[in-house]
């Protein structure tokens, strides 16, 4: 599959989709793999919290001193249990914000899926710490621009999903800008952030990036509700908690519904969040071709010359 390559709205929106008949399944399998440790550790590092909160037999007029009473009586398991998952989702984090870009890269270099999960490993542990020092800069910048986008999204909500592309442009900026800062060894953050501004406002292919990002925002956003709503609805008519007077009692079937819903929840989310981040990755590659005129001819020149 071509990645630099000149792209109208439609051919945005349908090679995210041949992306994903074509490598889709590499890609997953390699994410998988690489996140699969970080991700299990975090589940595990859930356990403790979970076994407080079913030592709370019901909820009743005393609820209110029983949960206050269990959190008092494990403070320490619950904070090191916190602080444990906050390093473990920063861990995740910026192996999930480097993945996409440096598996583009990658595909780029090699000209196809011919390159291993090792070497995708070692492509990762080289810009892992740029990754960890990339997060700080997004922090900040989304503080900077938190404002004007809230003030976008007002302006727009009256056209019931314009304010999508207000979104759809913060969202292109911070992943452009990793794409960026992680692939080109010589860029500084701030560099790099300026690089995706002026990808992102080419005047010709301002309306198709940022209308085909925000059409694959709402399309996922709704995937997301639908799956969701339909597996509440099921498991919650298979885990009703038993009403005894003036008590509620939640028994193991309603906390092992709740657990089995959230790992679906975070499973649902990461799927449709990385067909988004793949839009996206289409698109930079695409404004990319166009604002520095690489064509399909000249891209195997262009192939392996920063990572």
């Amino acid at each position: 599959m071509q990645l630099y390559k000149i792209r109208e709205f439609g051919d945005l929106f349908s090679d995210t989709f041949k992306f994903l008949g074509k490598y889709g399944k590499h890609y997953f399998v390699n994410y998988l793999i690489i996140n699969g440790v970080l991700t299990l550790l975090m589940i595990l590092s859930m356990t403790p919290l979970l076994s407080v909160f079913f030592e709370l037999p019901s909820f009743d007029a005393k609820a209110g001193g029983d949960f206050k009473f269990l959190l008092e009586e494990n403070i320490q398991l619950l904070t090191a249990s916190f602080a444990f998952i906050f390093i473990i989702a920063v861990l995740i984090s910026a192996v999930t914000y480097a993945f996409t870009p440096i598996y583009f890269k990658l595909l780029e270099q090699k000209g196809g899926i011919n390159f291993t999960t090792s070497e995708l490993i070692d492509a990762l542990k080289q810009h892992y710490f740029k990754s960890l020092k990339g997060m700080i800069g997004l922090f900040f910048l989304s503080i900077l621009l938190s404002i004007p986008l809230l003030i976008a999204v007002l302006l727009t909500a009256c056209t019931i999903i314009g304010w999508l592309i207000p979104v759809a442009m913060f969202m292109m900026l911070i992943t452009f800008t990793m794409y960026e800062y992680l692939t080109k060894k010589e860029n500084r953050f701030f560099s790099s952030f300026g690089y995706a501004w002026d990808l992102i406002t080419q005047k010709s292919k301002f309306w198709h990036a940022s209308g085909c990002v925000a059409l694959v925002i709402l399309i996922m956003g709704i995937v997301q509700q639908v799956i969701s709503g339909g597996l509440q609805l099921g498991f919650g008519l298979q885990a009703q908690p038993e009403v005894n007077g003036a008590d509620i009692n939640f028994g193991a079937e309603y906390w092992t519904a709740m657990v089995i819903l959230s790992l679906a929840g975070i499973l649902i989310q990461l799927i449709t969040n990385i067909v988004t981040y793949l839009n996206m990755g289409i698109t930079f590659y695409s404004l990319k071709a166009e604002k520095e005129n690489i064509s399909s001819e000249n891209t195997i020149d262009e192939i392996g010359r920063d990572i």
